[in-house]
């Protein structure tokens, strides 16, 4: 199973802005049994730890225990290499040992209180199918009890065994509970201090209700309370847990106050037989009238007090009417001098304006006068062009005479030229042996124990090989995603060189045949065969080796120095059409791609650049891993680039949009070699790079969900 399959639980350390770090401690299996993480730094690389973002990170402290699944850490400058995926925050959970009973667990955690902490949210059993949430606060005397504006309606909820984890003493962690995945059930709990409960039921009394025998009254309406609930739970033949946990409050709390209210009467009846008692009551009541003096006295001062602010309110009424008149006035005086102010601008801005269209009238006569001395000018100018042009006609004709006669003298030398080039064919066909041996020596067949890898096992080996950087391999992927899709890669930059002999040992066993470029190279006939002596180039021998199914590197170095124009969509069109063996994988390299010939090229098949491709000191190891390489030859066999019709609909839905057939059949084969070599996953996003390589008009292709894709679809 993989990391990103399983479900986690661990301890939250010290958070920083909008993410915490999270140390596993324990994995589920797929049973449901949790057990401790043998090797955490194995599962989770660099530190053991994963990364917890968003809501969650900010509301998790230090110690703070989660539960959560994995996914490889998209972020950047991350210290963890994956990241939670649903994290929950766990709460400590309080299981009910023996009989359990709610009003006993409410006496407990909101009266008696817990001797261990720690203090935030807890869950607690009430029922063997129930549980609720409270808020634990540390008190004056050290225990930790419930408390909070919530207590009087505490929501319940299903207790199933899943939702309880428990990992041992080894962890010195408590029993947790993963109340985020329990399912609500009807019904709410009344966790309220008896005080505060019983001042409900006083308060439901209403007024008239209450006298100097409370307490009987309360005692009464518990009573009440009670029947009508267990008379409610015969009707409906049962319950839910908060409205059985409410029946056997209320019980408890009528039988205490009944209890109370009879030793209260008997004490009451002891004191009012007693003389001194007696005494001191008359004595009370006296020194309570005392007391009711100051009040009265208060009372007449906010008579007085009121009334005298009453004429104070209706003084500033006066006043403040006075001031609105005095306003009114001002305010009409000031509108008079604004008019009259208005009226006497009015006047300036017309007469600055007579003067301004006086001046603009001048300026104009003047400028008027200037133009007609200027088109004078240009019509004597007019004269003048017009006899030089009639002079530069004369000049034209000349030479165009002059050209129609280079014209002729052109025509005549080109048939000279075409006479002695026909000449020169056939002196070279008398010349010509009847059979031209080839200079090099023919490539020994292939050994029996090669290896034939497909895109896949391709990538593997040359992560194994540990010659080529991150972007190394991703080039090099493309490359191979291309040829298996029927294209011919045409290669620029500064490490093109070494990039055909690395890939010459891990695709073909060392088997390159390079063919440098000259000027005779034209047709696509000439890629076999010398122009002129008809001798076999290097590319005929990697064809003849392929057509033997050993799979041979055929490399046309500098193509821009030829007429690649001409012999390079013959080429592309073979391979994509399959007339070439499957076993010779054929590479076009440039050295400078803003050449017109490369220009020409790049017009016809998929040019990709090479740069940055080697891990540091992959100079200093090059020759200990070729010799690992021809110890156990391996050469790459492609496959079928036949596309399945429905995935290259979907993704030629998305990436098709502007292309011709052609180009769209031709994107549908990548898109199954990338997928073929990635996966699902990463198979379409390579598919798209490559199309932005292919047909350009591509938007920023996201990097691979990991660093080495190709790793993550071998397993």
């Amino acid at each position: 199973m993989k990391v990103r399959d399983r479900e986690y639980v661990g301890r939250s350390g010290r958070g920083r802005d909008a993410s915490a770090l999270v140390t596993p401690v324990a994995e589920r299996s797929e049973d449901g049994v949790w057990s401790a993480l043998a090797d955490v730094r194995a599962l989770f690389p660099k530190h053991g730890q994963i990364e917890v973002r968003g809501i969650v990170a900010n509301s998790l402290r230090e110690g703070d225990w989660v539960a959560f699944g994995s996914v490889p850490n998209d972020r950047h400058g991350s210290s963890a290499s994956f990241r939670a995926a649903s994290p929950r925050r766990l709460t400590p959970f309080l299981a009910a040992g023996g009989e359990v009973s709610p009003e006993g667990r409410r006496r407990l955690v909101v009266e008696a209180g817990l001797e261990a902490g720690p203090a935030g949210e807890w869950s607690v059993q009430v029922s063997p199918e129930a549980f609720v949430r409270v808020k634990l606060q540390q008190g004056e005397d050290g225990r930790y009890r419930a408390s909070g504006s919530d207590l009087a309606s505490l929501t319940l909820w299903r207790l199933t065994p899943d939702l309880v984890i428990d990992l041992g003493a080894e962890h010195a962690a408590p029993r947790l509970c993963d109340h985020h995945r329990a399912e609500q059930l009807p019904g709410t709990l009344n966790w309220s201090r008896d005080d505060e409960y019983i001042r409900m039921a006083a308060a439901a009394l209403g007024p008239e209700r209450r006298g100097p025998d409370i307490a009987a009254l309360l005692a009464w309406a518990l009573g009440q309370h009670t029947d009508a609930l267990t008379g409610r739970v015969s009707t409906l033949a049962g319950a839910d847990a908060g409205t059985l946990a409410e029946i056997e409050r209320a019980g408890t709390l009528s039988r205490r106050l009944a209890g109370e209210r009879e030793l209260l009467t008997l004490f009451k009846a002891g004191l009012m037989s007693d003389p001194s008692v007696r005494e001191l009551i008359d004595q009370a009541a006296a020194d309570a009238a005392e007391a009711t003096r100051p009040a009265l006295e208060s009372a007449v001062r906010t008579e007085v007090e009121r009334e005298m602010a009453a004429e104070r309110a209706a003084a500033h009424e006066q006043v403040r009417a006075l001031i609105a008149g005095l306003e009114a006035e001002e305010i009409a005086a000031l509108e008079a001098r604004c008019a009259a102010e208005a009226a006497k601008r009015d006047e300036d801005l017309a007469e600055a304006r007579r003067r301004g269209m006086k001046a603009v009238e001048a300026a104009t006569a003047e400028r008027l006068r200037e133009a007609e001395d200027a088109a004078a000018g240009m019509d004597a100018r007019r004269a003048s062009l017009a006899g030089e042009v009639e002079e530069l006609e004369g000049r034209r004709q000349g030479l165009a005479a002059s050209v129609a006669a280079l014209a002729d003298e052109e025509r005549s030398k080109l048939e000279i030229v075409e006479r002695l080039v026909k000449a020169g064919e056939d002196a070279a066909a008398l010349r010509k042996p009847a059979a031209v041996p080839a200079v090099l020596a023919p490539w020994p067949p292939g050994s029996g124990n090669e290896r034939r890898l497909g895109l896949r096992d391709l990538a593997g080996l040359a992560e194994e090989a540990g010659l080529l950087s991150q972007a190394g391999m991703e080039t090099f992927l493309r490359v191979a995603v291309l040829v298996e899709a029927g294209e011919v890669p045409v290669l620029h930059g500064p490490d093109t060189g070494g990039f055909v002999e690395a890939a010459g040992r891990l695709m073909a066993a060392g088997r390159v045949a390079r063919l440098y470029a000259d000027p005779t190279l034209i047709t696509f006939d000439d890629l076999w065969a010398r122009a002129g002596s008809g001798i076999p180039t290097p590319l005929a021998a990697a064809l003849a080796s392929a057509a033997e199914g050993c799979a041979a590197l055929g490399v046309v170095e500098r193509a821009e120095r030829s007429g690649a124009r001409f012999w390079y969509p013959q080429l592309a069109d073979a391979a994509r059409q399959g007339r070439l063996p499957a076993a010779l994988i054929p590479l076009v390299t440039v050295a400078d791609p803003k050449s017109e010939e490369a220009a020409a090229v790049a017009a016809e098949g998929p040019m990709v650049a090479v740069e940055g491709i080697f891990a540091d000191g992959a100079a200093a190891v090059a020759p200990l891993v070729f010799a690992e390489l021809a110890a156990a030859p391996a050469a790459f066999a492609k496959g079928s680039c036949e596309p399945d019709p429905g995935e290259a609909a979907k993704f030629l839905r998305k990436h098709a949009a502007g292309l011709d057939l052609p180009a769209a059949i031709r994107l549908s084969r990548i898109h199954a070699a990338a997928s073929s070599a990635l996966g699902a996953e990463d198979g379409p996003r390579m598919a798209a790079a490559l199309k932005a390589i292919l047909f350009g008009s591509e938007e920023a292709v996201p990097q691979a969900a990991t660093q080495m894709p190709y790793l993550a679809a071998r397993a």
